[in-house]
């Protein structure tokens, strides 16, 4: 499900950040043009912001990065097991 990708991003401005570090607020479908011009896809990272921030970054590679966090932080975590003696 590609929710806060490029069309899809409902906010009417976004806070877009480019490759170049230029940081920019920018109407959507403006942002979403220039990032599809570079060959990237324009990624929500901080959806809570006013404006909510968007990132122009190539979207599979975004996808591998956060799949790969997630698992090194499941391999991390502890479980504890409690026995019972009945």
């Amino acid at each position: 499900i590609r929710e806060n990708v490029n069309e899809a991003i409902r906010a009417p401005e976004v806070r877009a950040i480019f490759p170049d570090d230029e940081v920019v607020v920018l109407p959507t479908p403006e942002a979403v043009k220039r990032a599809k011009e570079m060959g990237l896809d324009l990624i929500v990272v901080s959806p809570t912001a006013v404006p909510p921030v968007a990132k122009a970054m190539d979207y599979g590679q975004w996808q591998y990065e956060t799949k790969k966090k997630a698992h090194d932080a499941r391999k991390k975590q502890h479980v504890i097991l409690v026995k019972e003696v009945k």
